[in-house]
């Protein structure tokens, strides 16, 4: 297991939706959806493997937006919030890829769906007939930029509402038993998913490491939900020609603005760590 000394949160407040995208740091333009810009932000060899993460899919979920821009501030040496070296190391090892804010409608108007009343994140299905089949802008540019990086790993942030979870890492370690058929995942997945679950957030998450008691993480292995953009990410080859992997998780919004970035930074760290630690082997080897 991978065991950290959690991250230092920092104080925000929900910016609107321009000023927000206006403190993105190495941030590219990717395109313009119901009047609003979405760029991406990225560190990294383009050549090296790509790790994907999207936030705001959820437009009332907005916190991850935050947290996911001051990690990745921190891969480029713009923000220190601790484990500056492991952050520099995983800089030099990867491409990272951000996907900002896909959701501008629903961060603006604070409401989950978009500007259409669409849930975006059952607006994916991969392999159709289970629900909406990419319908919408936001969910096409998603997909487009995801076959076009190929990542190993694709990461969908979310915040949830007071009470729904402490930490939900819940996502598509593989997706064999969903579709025997379509697609098969190496059972080594599901020991790494399930290693992160049990032992490495709990440990670096836990109480006695800092954290108040409302911080006690609360561990829920989240319904897989055929047409969310986890199983589209499950769905893909990456350019190592490996399966995706595919993450999605939940923090408790009850927690305050400080804590939240808290616990999504050290998330964050701790999956990169587990996937330096993956491509390295090509197998999964667990260490201290």
């Amino acid at each position: 297991m991978i065991k950290i000394t959690p991250l230092k949160g920092f104080e925000y407040e929900k910016l609107d939706y321009n000023s927000y995208t206006a403190t993105l740091k190495n941030k590219k333009y990717q395109s313009t959806v119901h009047g609003y810009d979405i760029y991406s932000q990225e560190v990294g060899d383009s050549k090296r493997p790509t790790i994907f993460i999207q936030s705001g899919i959820h437009g009332d979920e907005w916190q991850n937006l935050y947290f996911c821009r001051e990690f990745f501030h921190a891969l480029m040496g713009e923000a220190d919030y601790g484990h500056s070296e492991k952050f520099a190391r995983l800089a030099e090892k990867f491409h990272w890829y951000h996907l900002a804010g896909i959701n501008p409608t629903g961060y603006t108007n604070h409401t989950r769906n978009n500007i259409n009343n669409v849930d975006l994140n059952r607006d994916y299905d991969p392999w159709l007939g289970f629900g909406q089949h990419f319908t919408q802008a936001e969910t096409q540019l998603s997909r487009d930029l995801y076959i076009q990086h190929k990542p190993i790993i694709g990461i969908d942030c979310h915040t949830w509402d007071p009470g729904a979870s402490g930490v939900d890492l819940g996502g598509y370690a593989h997706v064999d038993s969903y579709y025997p058929n379509i697609y098969k995942k190496p059972r080594q997945y599901d020991v790494m998913y399930w290693d992160m679950l049990q032992d490495s957030v709990r440990l670096s998450l836990k109480q006695n490491d800092g954290f108040p008691p409302e911080m006690q993480v609360i561990l829920v292995v989240g319904q897989n939900v055929n047409s969310s953009a986890r199983a589209f990410f499950a769905s893909q080859t990456s350019s190592a020609n490996t399966p995706s992997m595919s993450y999605t998780f939940e923090i408790d919004d009850g927690h305050t603005l400080y804590n939240i970035s808290s616990i999504g930074l050290t998330l964050l760290l701790i999956i990169g760590l587990y996937m330096e630690n993956w491509w390295e082997n090509r197998t999964l080897k667990l260490t201290q």
